[in-house]
């Protein structure tokens, strides 16, 4: 993740614990890096079932902190806080008057019901183009 982030050069003869940087000024980098979840934990954070895994990075609605593949990561590495961003922006309109109205479904539900992804449903909401957006009382995500 240190070559990765540009804070240790990629190509140097030494092995990696006789490596150094500058702890200081990669601080912040560090705390994200301790900080990061894999794509599962990033799931599971959104309340996002398994099946929108490769639509949230693929369709560009989350960009990872650090790709998979990146310093030999299995996972993206998200960080929680662009995660809320994401919340933030899916939820800027919903509104929890509509938590117990049996018409609203989730998104899971509505891809099924409608027959499109739910990349397609994530971008109408995020576009403003849904008139009525419900948010389910006590549920995160």
């Amino acid at each position: 993740m240190l070559i990765e982030g540009g804070w240790i050069e990629e190509k140097v003869d030494l092995p990696f614990n006789w490596m150094i940087f500058d702890a200081i000024a990669s601080e912040q980098f560090l705390q994200d890096a301790k900080a990061c979840m894999n794509y599962q934990q990033a799931l599971k954070y959104l309340n996002a079932p398994k099946s929108h895994e490769p639509i949230l990075v693929a369709s560009g609605l989350l960009k990872p902190w650090m790709p998979s593949g990146a310093s030999g990561l299995k996972d993206h590495a998200i960080l929680a806080r662009d995660l809320d961003a994401f919340l933030k922006r899916l939820m800027e309109r919903a509104d929890e008057r509509y938590s117990a109205d049996p018409s609203f479904m989730n998104i899971s539900s509505a891809q099924k019901r409608v027959f499109c992804g739910a990349g397609a449903i994530l971008r109408l909401i995020l576009d403003g183009k849904l008139e009525r957006i419900g948010k389910r009382i006590g549920i995160h995500g």
